[in-house]
């Protein structure tokens, strides 16, 4: 986090008190250069405006490091920031997924039991085991047909009602009545 500090500085040039601005800093340090350049090198006055110019580039290199300090504290804490928000949108994609995933088990099961409701109607007139039915249903898998495996499974329904009770019987009748259904249903 950011430190919150508040100084005061003041600058006395020929005992006068300068403002401590940034650019008011310059401007004496600035001012202090152009006289030295006049002067002679290695007199009093010299070495004096040396020592004075030295003070204020001090200050403005402090105020400048204060400066990158702040600038990175602020890059850290938007570094910060965007990782957080990658990491919520990481969670969110969890979560979406985590919902799909648990949409498309819900409807697996339900489609599960919607067909296990449709072989205990075949076992019902059939006589057949569900794993009868089952056996069944992977020679309805095998047939030539667009008709769906539900309506297969109704036919065989229907074979059991009519008294059909064997595998053979039962996959013939579904086969004829399949065959029966596709070129009549149009007129149906």
């Amino acid at each position: 986090m950011a430190k919150s500090s508040t100084r005061r500085v003041s600058f006395y040039i020929n005992g006068k008190e300068i403002e401590a601005s940034v650019k008011q800093v310059r401007a004496e340090m600035n001012r202090l250069v152009n006289e030295q350049n006049k002067m002679v090198i290695g007199s009093d006055e010299y070495v004096a405006h040396a020592k004075k110019i030295r003070e204020l580039r001090s200050i403005l290199k402090e105020h400048t490091q204060e400066i990158g300090n702040a600038k990175s504290q602020w890059q850290e804490l938007y570094d910060k920031v965007m990782q957080f928000g990658m990491g919520v949108g990481g969670f969110t994609q969890i979560f979406e997924m985590a919902d799909n995933a648990i949409s498309t088990l819900k409807q697996l099961a339900t489609d599960l039991a919607e067909m296990d409701d449709i072989y205990s109607d075949v076992m019902k007139t059939t006589g057949f085991t569900h794993e009868q039915v089952e056996e069944l249903n992977k020679s309805f898998k095998a047939m030539d047909t667009r008709t769906s495996r539900e309506q297969l499974n109704n036919l065989a329904y229907i074979a059991g009602k009519l008294g059909l009770n064997t595998k053979e019987l039962v996959t013939q009748f579904v086969e004829a009545a399949d065959v029966i259904n596709v070129s009549m249903g149009k007129y149906l």
